[in-house]
């Protein structure tokens, strides 16, 4: 991995810039109903923004099922 690209945290500021890239990603695609705001606030934990010289290159949006159920719990 290249020293400039940064990994870190989602955050419901993010939303609006992968909004606007979401549908160029997706080929023409319109999955922004898919990807509420919300999700940024939920899920921060376990969703990232990958940037390189402060600008996204890259986002993951990740989540565990509720209905899977944790061994350890």
């Amino acid at each position: 991995m290249e020293e400039d690209i940064k990994i870190r945290k989602a955050d419901p500021l993010d939303h609006e810039t992968i909004m606007c890239a979401l549908q160029d990603w997706w080929g023409g695609r319109d999955l922004t109903a898919m990807l509420p705001k919300l999700f940024l606030n939920h899920f921060n934990d376990t969703s990232f923004v990958a940037e390189n010289n402060d600008r996204m290159i890259g986002f993951l949006i990740g989540f565990l099922s509720p209905s899977l159920k944790l061994k350890n719990a």
